[in-house]
């Protein structure tokens, strides 16, 4: 799970992977309860498709965010 951020991270430098990385872990945690992990993850790919201008998957990521939060019960 971290392997492929650690990848992203160190030997990739392309927003977009590093935001696919970001996400598939994100949700990996999500899926595996982990709300706090998935949060941090997907807040992270949300700012690099930001950041990046990567349209592809903001929507995608945003949508997997909201519904993290909506399920950890967190204000935001």
């Amino acid at each position: 799970m971290e392997g492929a951020v650690q990848i992203a991270e160190t030997t990739v430098d392309q927003p977009l992977t590093l935001s696919c990385a970001y996400s598939g872990v994100g949700l990996l945690c999500l899926r595996k309860g982990d709300l706090p992990q998935a949060i941090a993850m997907l807040e992270r790919s949300l700012g690099v498709c930001q950041a990046g201008d990567i349209q592809l998957l903001l929507p995608y990521v945003a949508s997997h965010l909201g519904y993290t939060y909506a399920l950890s019960g967190a204000p935001r």
